[in-house]
C-alpha cells in the first residue's frame, strides 16, 4: 500500500503544471546562464596568450619588490602582505576568456539558489494546492493514517527535487566545461580544486533539500501555498530589513550573526568574514577584528529550523481538523 501511495503522489507531483512550468523556467535559466557565457567568451590567441603572461609576470615581480622593501622597513614581524602566486596566474589577465577554474563557483551559486527557490515552491504548492482544494481529505479517507499521508508527499517531493537537482546540476557543469573546452581555457585544476567544488555541490544539494521540506512544511503549518510565501516575505521583511536597520542603528556588536541569510551564505560558501565594528572596545568586549561564519555554523542553523518547521507540521497534521 505504501509503494502505491508513493507511485501515485509522484504522478501527482509532476502531473501538476505549475511543477511542469517551473522546471522549464529552471532550464531555461541555465541554457541563458550558458548561452551568455558563450557569448562573452572566446579562445584566446598565442599573442594574448603571451601578453597575459608577461602581465602576470610583471605584477608577481612588483608585488615580490614591495614585499622585500616592507621587510627591510619593518622586519620580519611587520605587517608586510606576501604575494601568492595563485594570484599571478596568466589566465587571470585574459580578458574576454571564460576560465572554468576561475568562474565555475560563482556561477554554480547561481543554479544553487534557483534550485533552492524551485524546491520551495514546488514543496509548498504540492501540500499546499492540495489541503486549499480539500484534495488531502479526499486522501485521508483511502489512508487515514496522517503521518503516512504526509510523509509519503514530503518523501515524494524531497526525493524528486533532489533527482532533478543532481540531474541539473551535472548538465550545467558538463556544459561549462564544454564552454571552456571550446570557446575558453579550463585553467588550473591542481591542488584542492577539485574537492573544494565537489564541497561545494553537496552543500548546494543539501541546501535545496532544506528549502524544499522548508516550503512544505510552513505550507502545512499555515495550510496553503500563500502562508509558505507570505512567512518569507514577512521575515525578509520585518527581520532582515527592519531588525538589521534597528541593529545598525543601537551599534549592535555583530548584527549578522543574527540573520539567517547570514547563514545561508556560509553553508553555501563554506565561510563568511565580517568586519567586527567594536575592535576597539577595550576591554568590554571580544575584540577580534573579523569574525567568521562557516559552514558548519549555518548547518546547524538551518537543520535546526527545517527540523523545527517539519515537525510542528507533523505534529499539527495529527491534531487538528483536516475537514
Amino acid at each position: 500500500m505504501i509503494r502505491n501511495l508513493l507511485r501515485a503522489e509522484l504522478m501527482r507531483l509532476f502531473g501538476r503544471r505549475f511543477v511542469q512550468i517551473m522546471t522549464v523556467l529552471l532550464l531555461g535559466a541555465c541554457v541563458i546562464a550558458v548561452l551568455s557565457t558563450v557569448a562573452s567568451s572566446h579562445t584566446p590567441t598565442d599573442a594574448e596568450l603571451r601578453q597575459a603572461a608577461g602581465d602576470a609576470a610583471a605584477q608577481f615581480t612588483d608585488m615580490q619588490r614591495y614585499y622585500e622593501t616592507c621587510v627591510a622597513a619593518q622586519g620580519p614581524q611587520g605587517e608586510c602582505p606576501r604575494p601568492d602566486p595563485a594570484q599571478y596566474r596568466m589566465e587571470n589577465y585574459l580578458t574576454g576568456v571564460f576560465v572554468f577554474a576561475n568562474e565555475i563557483t560563482g556561477l554554480f551559486y547561481f543554479v544553487a539558489v534557483f534550485l533552492a527557490l524551485f524546491g520551495f515552491l514546488v514543496g509548498a504548492s504540492f501540500i499546499g494546492a492540495e489541503m486549499t482544494s480539500g484534495g488531502l481529505t479526499n486522501l485521508l479517507l483511502w489512508q487515514p493514517q496522517r503521518p503516512v499521508v504526509l510523509g509519503a508527499k514530503l518523501l515524494t517531493a524531497v526525493v524528486s527535487v533532489g533527482a532533478l537537482a543532481v540531474l541539473v546540476i551535472a548538465g550545467y557543469l558538463g556544459a561549462f566545461w564544454g564552454v571552456a573546452s571550446v570557446s575558453g581555457l579550463a585553467g588550473d585544476l591542481s591542488g584542492p580544486f577539485w574537492p573544494d567544488l565537489f564541497a561545494v555541490v553537496a552543500r548546494a544539494i543539501a541546501f535545496v533539500l532544506g528549502f524544499t521540506v522548508l516550503g512544505f512544511s510552513i505550507a502545512v503549518i499555515g495550510r496553503h501555498t500563500a502562508a509558505a510565501l507570505g512567512t518569507v516575505a514577512a521575515y525578509a521583511v520585518l527581520w532582515e530589513v527592519g531588525l538589521r536597520i534597528v541593529l545598525d542603528t543601537v551599534d549592535a556588536v555583530r548584527p549578522d550573526r543574527w540573520m539567517f541569510s547570514t547563514y545561508l551564505v556560509a553553508f553555501l560558501d563554506g565561510s563568511i568574514e565580517f568586519y567586527d565594528g567594536w575592535s576597539n572596545c577595550g576591554m568590554y568586549a571580544d575584540c577580534a577584528s573579523t569574525y567568521t561564519v562557516t559552514w558548519v555554523h549555518g548547518a546547524l542553523a538551518g537543520g535546526v529550523v527545517v527540523l523545527v518547521a517539519a515537525a510542528s507540521a507533523f505534529v499539527l497534521t495529527q491534531r487538528r481538523d483536516m475537514a
